[in-house]
């Protein structure tokens, strides 16, 4: 399977734009559309940098061009010009898909959207100084030691998240 990860380096807010078992470059095209169109991720977004894979062809280019977003082909086999893609993919690779053995796409959906909601509510990111990607709001201040922990867990106890709860 291709998934097709879009990640707003601003914010540090990953986007899963459509995943597919047999992509092409009308399929990255389109989900590049509909994500646009629905989500409004691209919207003051300048640049678009990706790697050199054929998926990313001249209607995708054109169709970015078209709202006014520079797409940036990174060198061939230079992954360590597009980090923060090549971390995601590592972080979401090694913390969750590699625990299971995937029976298919709706499977594969089901474990990103639940590892999604960890990454942007519930894991800390070092890049963003120990912060959420999402401040929850619920969670209560971190001097307030006086209240239970609580722990979220998802995919059977492998995503764990602490806290304590709000006043």
């Amino acid at each position: 399977f291709t998934v097709l990860v879009l990640i707003e380096l601003a914010t540090r807010r990953v986007y899963i734009a459509g995943i597919s078992a047999e992509p092409n470059g009308r399929w990255v095209t389109t989900h590049t559309k509909a994500t646009d169109a629905d989500d409004k991720f691209l919207r003051g977004t300048r640049f678009l940098i990706h790697d050199r894979d054929p998926l990313f062809t001249q209607a995708f280019r054109s169709t970015l061009e078209c709202v006014d977003v520079k797409t940036v082909e990174i060198p061939a086999k230079s992954p360590n010009c597009n980090p923060h893609a090549e971390r995601f993919v590592k972080s979401i690779k090694y913390e969750c898909l590699n625990h299971f053995v995937l029976f298919g796409e709706r499977h594969l959906r089901h474990l990103i959207e639940e590892y999604m909601r960890h990454y942007q509510h519930e894991r800390f990111h070092q890049a963003l100084g120990g912060k959420l990607v999402v401040n929850n709001q619920s969670v209560a201040n971190d001097n307030d030691t006086l209240r239970p922990v609580g722990c979220r867990s998802r995919l059977g106890g492998l995503l764990n998240y602490y806290h304590r709860e709000a006043a």
